[in-house]
């Protein structure tokens, strides 16, 4: 952590407020690919609430951002008696892009595959703007 912060001064400054003895606090076991359609009236689940997606290039604040949009508009339009009908729809328009970007996770981390996909994003890099794309979770349409 020191050397990052020498590296970058605005976290240096943050780390220096740090006692030396403070514990490391890490993330582990997040359940990529999870999303769920349950819930009860009056509760909205947002965010890694709704669903957990692979981290590419901030989809997981998109998906955020999306759900909190639908669930507003449901509840809106229907009360606290519209958050089942929202997670449910929610869960489903999740499906595709959380699938997604599991399939472009796991091609990136096996080697092999990753240098194929790599010489062809090389030759067609349009395909990178495309896979970004299927990836997002659109808020207007559920």
């Amino acid at each position: 952590l020191a050397a990052i912060g020498r590296e970058v001064p605005p976290l240096g400054e943050r780390l220096a407020l740090m006692a030396d003895n403070a514990p490391v606090d890490a993330i582990a076991s997040v359940p990529y690919g999870w999303r769920t359609a349950a819930t009860q009236p009056g509760v909205f689940r947002l965010g890694d609430q709704a669903g957990v997606i692979d981290s590419l290039a901030g989809e997981g604040v998109g998906l955020a951002l999306a759900s909190g949009t639908s669930a507003a508009r449901h509840f809106l339009q229907g009360g606290a008696d519209a958050a089942q009908v929202y997670q449910a729809r929610f869960a489903g328009h999740a499906r595709r892009p959380i699938a997604i970007a599991q399939l472009v996770k796991a091609v990136a981390e096996r080697p092999a595959l990753a240098g194929v996909a790599a010489g062809i994003a090389r030759r067609s890099p349009w395909l990178i703007d495309r896979l970004a794309r299927l990836t997002r979770i659109d808020d207007s349409d559920h």
